[in-house]
């Protein structure tokens, strides 16, 4: 089960961490304050499921440390580590998850609940763009991987 960390629970630490990711690298310090007001910090264990494909969407997260496997319709799609985000994709066109996220090491990650992503979509100055972007980017790579099976 995903347990909150203890490591970065001052804001200082967790604005520093949201900074290396690339989904943040144009925020501002303040910007990145506010993000980390938003988020919860989780860690996962070996094995454990940050996301299951056909559930509800209630949370977009971001990999902060550790890998993870994409698992789509049972077979593996993708690899994903620190700076990559998940969850996105279901949030913002309400639809089922579109796959399972499965940890391979220990994860850590930072998690916005559904009311929080779409705060920070509407405050943060070009992150509904950047996320948009890579939604595209991630749709099409759906679509090709569609065509192959």
């Amino acid at each position: 089960m995903a347990e909150p960390l203890d490591e970065l629970t001052d804001e200082s630490g967790v604005v520093r961490l949201l900074g290396t990711v690339p989904l943040f690298a144009e925020c501002t310090p303040s910007d990145l304050a506010h993000i980390a007001d938003a988020m919860t910090e989780l860690r996962f264990d070996v094995g454990e499921h940050l996301i299951t494909q056909g559930e509800r969407a209630t949370s977009f997260m971001v990999i902060t440390s550790g890998t993870v496997v994409v698992v789509r319709d049972g077979g593996e799609v993708d690899t994903l580590g620190a700076g990559d985000f998940i969850g996105e994709l279901a949030l913002m066109f309400d639809v089922r998850r579109t796959a399972t996220v499965k940890a391979t090491s220990p994860v850590r990650a930072v998690l916005a609940d559904r009311e929080e992503f779409n705060h920070l979509l509407a405050e943060v100055d070009g992150l509904a763009e950047r996320v948009a972007a890579s939604a595209a980017d991630r749709t099409a790579i759906t679509i090709d991987l569609d065509k192959l099976t």
